[in-house]
């Protein structure tokens, strides 16, 4: 692709807020913070390494950078959370056009190691059907819980759930002591994987067995692992999330990591965000570890609670649509606006994980504008793209803390400089960098839901713009995510995808989906749309 001759200057904005764990290479000791939502996209890698395609809902905005370092500004501020507001013009990876990312990041000073948090109540509810003896993952579910049973402190309190077909209380809520920690993992161990998977009935117990011995002033939280589609029991997914949001009003939280690859994604991600938790995929033993450990550091890490962010944009853009947490957008005030219920230090930095791993931390939102032709102003800077407003309680106060910004362009909208790029800071360089891989491989996903040809051509170009802009900045979450692109290309190409059968210009030639028997649906909806015009058109002609 030239980018050199831009077909149009299609100005998106992106607001990221950005959270990452700021380590070495120069990092301040700052910490980044999460907002929940997807951790990881395990899921996403697992198909792919399965040999197949997957599809765009497993590639998941938040996830995606959830597993990228970002380094971020010092947290300078005198608050528990800092703001900072940059931006970046540059090309998109995949279409000839401009991007343009603003970026609200979210960090704060505080150190990890300074927080005492009061003893807690956790319910793990585990999946033991029999689904679970294949691959091995019911050892993975046993893994993470042995670990687990290590990590947390004495006078906190477990309980362990297992349903399959049934619900059976492996162990009712204990307090974890020095002296019965082996009869945990021997309790853990005897968990055996048999039966349907009645996920409705377990994650009740697991609600019930903490609010039912619930103590003042201790945070309960549930975990819920699946590997599948619930098979017995409720089975409505709509059922399960209205009973599951009955008891997260009454105090309790809720985590959900999936297993395999049949479990249903929007089931518990929506579990997830709905019990302002985080949502994982596990795919090997050491994630497993690594997703308990991690929970455990971020339900003990809260720090900010009822977080509200209202981003109201410069009446010369229009709001196109916002990525990374659920919100709402206010059309009369050309904002929109976000709630997060908790905010807790990220557990995760960009030194220690390995580079084919879950690397980074943080959480991000995403608001993506593009100016309005001949827009008015009405009063506003015509430097000024937002305003952004947030405000918060610190988890230890009744005190509402805020901050507002106002994020500046160095241009008016639609204008860049001489190199058809600009950085308001360096920081701001990997962040876009990161956006746009995200923003190619979800497109590919899309496209290959009905045009394989499309989607090899949006990975060849997103391969070719990505390693020319990380030539100089060597960036290793990049070059982790090249390897993505290369192998999702491969398997593309594996299937009768070719890049020359797709014109970005016009029309793509041959099938949709190369093998796809559905390939010619869309063409055949077409045709068929053609015949019924046709007929009623001929049937009016005869009417008169």
């Amino acid at each position: 692709m030239n980018k050199n001759s831009l077909k149009s200057y299609a100005f998106s904005l992106i607001l990221l807020v950005t959270a990452t764990w700021l380590a070495g290479c120069g990092a301040s000791a700052d910490s980044g913070v999460s907002f929940g939502g997807a951790q990881d996209i395990g899921q996403f890698r697992k198909i792919l390494n399965d040999g197949q395609i997957p599809a765009s809902n497993t590639l998941d905005a938040n996830g995606f950078f959830s597993e990228h370092f970002i380094e971020m500004p010092e947290a300078a501020c005198e608050n528990v959370l800092c703001l900072h507001g940059m931006l970046a013009i540059d090309d998109s990876f995949i279409i000839d056009e401009k991007l343009t990312l603003l970026g609200i990041g979210i960090n704060s000073a505080i150190n990890p190691e300074d927080i005492d948090p009061p003893p807690f109540d956790l319910a793990v509810v585990v999946d033991a059907s029999g689904s679970m003896a294949e691959e091995d993952k019911i050892t993975y579910a046993k893994e993470g819980l042995h670990s687990l049973v290590d990590a947390m402190r004495i006078g906190d309190r477990l309980a362990i759930i297992s349903y399959s077909t049934g619900v059976n209380l492996v162990q009712d809520l204990v307090a974890i002591a020095e002296d019965n920690r082996q009869d945990l993992h021997t309790a853990i161990d005897a968990i055996e994987a048999n039966g349907a998977t009645n996920i409705y009935d377990g994650l009740e117990l697991g609600f019930i067995t903490l609010l039912s011995q619930s103590l003042p002033d201790r945070p309960a939280r549930v975990i819920l692992l699946s590997d599948g589609l619930p098979t017995v029991g409720v089975t409505n997914a709509s059922a399960i999330q209205e009973m599951a949001y009955g008891y997260i009003l009454d105090g309790v939280g809720l985590t959900t990591v999936g297993v395999g690859s049949t479990f249903d994604v929007a089931l518990m991600q929506g579990l997830a965000e709905m019990g302002h938790g985080n949502y994982y995929f596990v795919e090997d033993i050491q994630a497993i570890h690594e997703v308990f450990i991690e929970e455990l550091d971020y339900f003990l890490g809260t720090i900010a609670v009822d977080l509200q962010l209202e981003i109201r944009v410069n009446p010369a853009f229009q709001i196109l649509r916002a990525y990374g947490w659920e919100y709402e957008q206010d059309y009369y005030l050309n904002a929109v606006r976000v709630s997060i219920p908790s905010v807790a230090l990220s557990s995760r930095n960009g030194e220690e994980e390995p580079p084919d791993g879950r690397r980074g931390g943080g959480s991000n939102f995403f608001v993506e504008i593009r100016p309005i032709l001949g827009g008015d102003l009405d009063g506003w800077d015509p430097l000024d793209v937002a305003q952004v407003d947030l405000q918060y309680r610190p988890a230890d106060s009744e005190t509402l803390e805020t901050e507002n910004q106002v994020i500046q362009s160095a241009y008016p909208p639609g204008e860049v400089d001489a190199d058809g790029k600009h950085y308001s800071s360096t920081y701001m360089e990997k962040a876009f960098g990161v956006f746009a891989m995200y923003n190619g491989l979800f497109t590919a996903c899309s496209s290959a839901d009905y045009n394989y040809h499309k989607a090899l051509w949006t990975l060849l170009a997103l391969e070719e713009s990505a390693t020319a802009w990380n030539a100089q900045l060597a960036d290793a979450d990049i070059e982790a995510d090249l390897l993505l692109v290369a192998q999702f290309a491969y398997i593309l190409e594996t299937k009768g995808a070719d890049a020359d059968k797709y014109d970005p210009d016009g029309y793509y030639q041959g099938c949709a989906t190369a093998g796809d028997p559905m390939a010619w649906a869309p063409l055949t909806l077409l045709l068929l749309f053609g015949l019924a015009w046709r007929r009623k058109k001929a049937i009016g002609v005869d009417r008169r």
